[in-house]
């Protein structure tokens, strides 16, 4: 803006010069005095319409004057909208659940009442029935005239059981209750025997048996 005013008071100068020209070659030059001091001279409706007219082109086409660098107006950033990743939910852990646990099988073992006569049945022997009924051993064998020698007695042999006495020494032959696996010609109450102090009525309720309680080789059994 200063470079336009410099260029316009030159302008203004050079239109005075001019000016006084056309005047000196009219009119003779007055010599100034004391008593004549000088005012500027009034520029006319033409001149002031030759300076709008030469600062309009001045302006419009700079003699000299270097282009300005344009201005580059900064272009606007994109706004991208980064939407929210959600952040990963955790997978439900899995609660163990408890295993069904199978409700044991409870067992009323049956008490010994013991009878005044019994039948014996395939497998079993006097000294087994004496175990299983708490039964003194020799009282047994007095009452039914047996000596200890003997050791066949046939299916369906009738004892009586005497009333008083009792088994001397351990009852149980082997550890129960236990799994049992059925061999070749086991029945329920030779079963009973070889454990010394089971009912074989307790058997078949473990198991729930049906008469006429035949047991297959390899059959897995429940001793309570």
């Amino acid at each position: 803006m200063k470079r336009y005013g410099y260029i316009l008071l030159l302008m203004v100068v050079l239109l005075m010069g001019v000016s006084a020209c056309e005047r000196a070659a009219a009119t003779a030059p007055v010599v100034p005095t004391a008593d004549n001091v000088p005012f500027p001279t009034p520029v006319s409706n033409d001149t002031m319409k030759n300076i709008q007219a030469l600062t309009a082109t001045a302006a419009a086409l700079p003699s000299g004057v270097q282009p300005t660098a344009a201005v580059v107006e900064p272009q606007a950033t994109p706004v991208v909208e980064v939407q929210p990743t959600a952040a990963p939910q955790p997978e439900p852990t899995a609660v163990p659940q408890p295993e069904p646990t199978q409700a044991p099988v409870v067992v009323v073992t049956t008490a010994p009442v013991r009878p005044t006569t019994y039948s014996l049945q395939k497998g079993e022997h006097p000294y087994c029935i004496a175990r299983r009924y708490n039964i003194d051993v020799d009282a047994l064998l007095n009452l039914n005239g047996i000596s200890r020698t003997q050791s066949n007695f046939a299916e369906g042999f009738t004892l009586k059981i005497p009333g008083t006495g009792n088994y001397v020494g351990e009852r149980r032959l082997k550890a129960h209750p236990v799994s049992y696996t059925v061999v070749a010609g086991d029945t329920v109450n030779k079963i009973a025997c070889a454990f010394g102090d089971v009912m074989p009525e307790d058997i078949i309720a473990a198991n729930s048996l049906q008469s006429p309680y035949t047991l297959t080789a390899g059959q897995t059994l429940n001793i309570p």
